[in-house]
């Protein structure tokens, strides 16, 4: 996971982003809205890992 400077910021948004640059998950439009698809298995083990090491 590469660091990332969460002060301030939604860590759910930051947590994505984060995915999205190890390549886990897809960007892209949904409508109108721009949108980001993960596998809900792969989103859930990354964000644990991520919140239990950064907001602990």
């Amino acid at each position: 996971m590469r660091a990332a400077g969460a002060r301030g910021r939604d860590p759910f948004a930051v947590i994505a982003e984060d995915m999205l640059a190890e390549g886990i998950g897809r960007k892209g439009r949904v409508g109108a809205a721009d949108s980001h698809l993960f596998e809900a298995s792969q989103a859930v083990d990354y964000a644990v890992t991520w919140i239990e090491s950064r907001l602990r």
